[in-house]
């Protein structure tokens, strides 16, 4: 079950507030095994980029299955809903956030070559592939 929005705590540990001390125009590669809070540090530098940048924010976030990236949609929804409230409007078909100051968020799973063909001719200023394993 998942919890309700209003208690969930959005303070980053140290780990994340050091990668969001770093300038955005920079790659970064977030390694290391479970548990470190990587994705959560992801979570939260697309919240940043997002509040920064407005309508001129467009992330896409791959992982390659569905399953896990729909457990990263639930937590981006609860944040979002958190800070915006109804006005963070999520359409869960597409798997895309748009939020109150027209920043773009865009989730896809990646399984297979094919899985790329909806994204072609889209931009995108940030794009995270999250969790991509071996």
């Amino acid at each position: 079950m998942m919890q309700a929005a209003s208690t969930i705590d959005i303070s980053p540990t140290p780990f994340q507030s050091r990668v969001l001390s770093l300038p955005m125009e920079w790659d970064l590669l977030l390694d290391g095994g479970r548990g470190g809070g990587k994705t959560y540090a992801v979570i939260l530098e697309v919240f940043r980029r997002a509040e920064r940048w407005g309508a001129q924010s467009r992330t896409l976030i791959t992982r390659r299955t569905q399953d896990a990236l729909s457990e990263l949609e639930h937590e981006l929804l609860a944040i979002f809903r958190l800070r915006y409230g109804n006005g963070a409007r999520h359409n869960a078909n597409e798997h895309v956030f748009r939020l109150p100051n027209e920043a773009y968020v865009e989730l896809r799973n990646l399984e297979a070559q094919r899985d790329l063909l909806p994204l072609q001719g889209k931009s995108f200023d940030c794009i995270v592939a999250e969790d991509v394993g071996r």
